[in-house]
């Protein structure tokens, strides 16, 4: 889906529109049933504050999409496969780390002097 709409300055453009149409279509397809509200991703609600879809819409006219929010997690959008992998490598190192760390504590006593190993 193209997204190139939330960077555009003027929003009363027909791309910018049918962009906006098209994330509450998305939006509101991926609504849990019972739920009436969303997070507003326009520049001031920042997705930090819920409202209708048609309010969602409204505040996207007015204010513009929060630019950095090219993801779209809080409506629906699943991580792709690239990110659960970019997420198990920063994993794998933390676990070097760990081990490295670990590694080092038993060399050295807790008093940081490297101890005799017979």
């Amino acid at each position: 889906m193209d997204r190139s709409w939330i960077h555009m300055h003027t929003r009363g453009k027909t791309q910018y529109i049918h962009g906006v149409k098209e994330f509450i279509n998305f939006a509101i397809g991926h609504m849990k049933p019972g739920i009436t509200e969303m997070l507003c991703p326009c520049n001031r609600c920042n997705n930090l504050l819920y409202r209708s879809p048609h309010q969602v819409e409204d505040h996207l006219y007015a204010n513009g999409m929060v630019m950095d929010y090219g993801k779209w997690i809080f409506h629906g959008e699943e991580e792709s496969d690239d990110d659960l992998e970019e997420e198990e490598s920063e994993e794998e190192v933390d676990e070097v780390f760990e081990m490295l760390h670990d590694l080092q504590e038993n060399r050295f006593g807790d008093d940081g002097e490297p101890q005799d190993h017979v």
